[in-house]
């Protein structure tokens, strides 16, 4: 399998070829956005049906159709009408140069790698859960769901520690701030 770095390259190459966006239908942008500079700025956009909105995590088709993880920073459209988002990747075991002793074959780690991709790479949504959900009973275990324990820096090769608690915490934020949109 390709490492971490091959899918950054390969989303880049996705966005630096691709100049067809799909059409606006396909996209709907939820609220109203805040023009910065060049760009309009948005919280959510519906694609192809689902909400997305920023911190979620979510799968992105690659150059060659494999599949990476990443989580939604930013959403916007350029003056050009381009639709895009910017997200932090998600490493798999498999990605990473390093053997690891000890690790789950459902295990993501949060990566300091940033890029920027159009709306109409993202595939679906997925459920990134702390150790002691991922590995409780009354977790329901799908292909969309994986583990987040661990933080990695491609550049330094260091992994860091994500406590049960930051996840919780971050995954409260998206659910409050998602209820107080549905309001």
């Amino acid at each position: 399998q390709p490492k971490k770095e091959d899918h950054v390259a390969a989303a880049r190459r996705i966005l630096k070829n691709e100049t067809d966006n799909p059409p606006i239908s396909n996209v709907i942008w939820v609220g109203t956005g805040d023009k910065i500079g060049r760009h309009t700025y948005y919280k959510q956009c519906k694609y192809l049906g689902q909400l997305y909105s920023v911190g979620d995590d979510i799968a992105l088709r690659l150059e060659g159709g494999s599949t990476g993880m990443a989580k939604i920073l930013k959403l916007w459209q350029d003056r050009q009408g381009k639709l895009q988002l910017r997200c932090q990747w998600y490493f798999a075991v498999c990605d990473l140069n390093e053997k690891l002793a000890h690790h789950h074959d459902r295990e993501l780690f949060l990566s300091t790698s940033v890029d920027i991709n159009y709306i109409e790479t993202i595939l679906y949504k997925v459920d990134l859960l702390p150790e002691n959900e991922f590995f409780s009973n009354s977790t329901p275990k799908s292909d969309r769901v994986f583990l987040l324990r661990q933080s990695y820096d491609p550049i330094t090769h260091k992994y860091g520690s994500i406590k049960d608690a930051q996840i919780e915490e971050i995954k409260s934020t998206q659910h409050s701030r998602q209820k107080r949109k549905s309001r």
